[in-house]
């Protein structure tokens, strides 16, 4: 943990001296607790309103056997993904600043969500982040004046990919993708994407030149079995 704090505090100088007309807030919480999120939140507003959360943190098991798993560790990755990202969710709309514009909140995910068991041994990982990608749904669904996004990152050289040593999944994302289509989703251009699951490395102007045909369907890139709920109205 004293390793962690040590190289945010670095990360955090790197920023202030490459950046010196942006006043950057170091602060450290852990997402699952909710005193520490209500309180980071209150500590953002008294500078000013929060426009846009990224919500980067996640957890990783180690890989095994559901059977032969320990019980906290497993259920740590429910109390990180899914339960901070509602903690994050929840404080985020409820700020005590006044709102600037539309808020947008990312929650970064995994493409392992949408594979279930052929994501390999990794049980609580890949369902916690099916859960949190629901969540995020949710948050926009029902609160029409923000923009919420589930994003894939794509595949990343970093630890938590090397503790998943998936053969499948060799690393050739740079994390400077993920950061430059986060801030596209701030962006106007990306309101027809709002409340869907996305790659970071999907080609923007594709998905642009889509633009008519995703809006027209409201099941494009969400966790909605389509075939299912488009037939809904149907069955009652």
């Amino acid at each position: 943990m004293q390793l962690i704090r040590n190289i945010f505090i670095l990360y955090f100088q790197f920023l202030s001296k490459t950046y010196p007309k942006t006043t950057f807030h170091a602060l450290q919480i852990d997402i699952s607790k909710e005193d520490e999120v209500k309180h980071v939140i209150q500590e953002i507003n008294k500078v000013s309103f929060l426009d846009i959360l990224v919500a980067n943190a996640g957890y990783l098991p180690t890989p095994g056997p559901l059977a032969a798993s320990d019980t906290s560790d497993w259920w740590k990755a429910y109390e990180v993904n899914v339960l901070g990202t509602y903690l994050l969710g929840k404080y985020f709309l409820n700020q005590s600043q006044p709102t600037r514009g539309k808020p947008v909140f990312v929650g970064l995910n995994t493409g392992l969500a949408h594979l279930g068991p052929l994501a390999g041994r990794t049980s609580p990982y890949a369902s916690s982040k099916l859960a949190a990608a629901s969540v995020v749904e949710f948050l926009q669904a029902e609160n029409s004046n923000i923009k919420a996004f589930s994003v894939s990152p794509g595949v990343v050289q970093s630890e938590m990919s090397a503790k998943a040593a998936h053969p499948g999944f060799k690393p050739t994302d740079s994390p400077d993708l993920m950061a430059n289509f986060a801030v596209w989703l701030a962006s106007s251009e990306s309101d027809f994407l709002n409340g869907r699951f996305l790659w970071a490395n999907w080609d923007v102007e594709g998905l642009v030149a889509a633009k008519e045909k995703i809006a027209a369907n409201p099941g494009e890139f969400r966790l909605t079995l389509e075939g299912w709920w488009s037939k809904f109205e149907e069955l009652k």
